[in-house]
């Protein structure tokens, strides 16, 4: 047990992992208790704070209503101009240890990629070990440059940067 809290306290950013072609895995010790993280995943009015990915100019939340049946929706704008349209359909709140959502990205020629999402928080004392676990359902005949390798990865990058706002806001609204 010892080893594994050692290994922990060395997880103070983001990483990620694949474990298959279909799957992706980002985690990370959030220096917060895990019922605050939870309450950061679920409320509308904090969502809106940290989970916008680098890489965008423009950020929108259009919907929030994190409940079974209940949507998020992004807009998400590129410096190029690029707009994409994120939407997480959920599917299991289980507080303050789950939440299970559909997360579907959208560009101007259509679907970008599908995966089911697992957020687990793991309290560790007075702190939470996040992982977030994509299974993706991989769009057929999308554009060719959305191969596997480069979803996964856009993928893995926007959630890394995802969860680093969500531990900034966490020791913002700490102090």
């Amino acid at each position: 047990m010892e080893s594994t809290r050692t290994a922990r306290t060395l997880w103070s950013a983001p990483f990620s992992l694949g474990a298959s072609e279909n799957e992706s895995l980002v985690a990370r010790v959030i220096d917060a208790p895990r019922e605050l993280v939870f309450r950061m995943w679920t409320e509308a009015e904090h969502i809106r704070h940290w989970l916008h990915p680098d890489g965008f100019d423009d950020v929108t939340c259009e919907e929030a209503d994190v409940r079974p049946g209940g949507v998020v929706r992004l807009s998400l704008r590129q410096a190029s101009g690029t707009r994409y349209i994120a939407v997480f359909t959920f599917h299991e709140i289980a507080a303050p240890e789950r939440v299970v959502f559909d997360e579907a990205c959208f560009d101007d020629g259509g679907p970008v990629h599908r995966a089911r999402v697992t957020v687990r928080l793991e309290a560790d004392g007075a702190r939470t070990l996040l992982t977030i676990h994509a299974e993706f359902d991989w769009v057929q005949n999308r554009d060719p440059q959305w191969t596997h390798a480069h979803t996964k990865q856009l993928w893995n990058d926007g959630w890394s940067s995802n969860v680093s706002n969500l531990a900034q806001c966490l020791g913002a609204h700490n102090h």
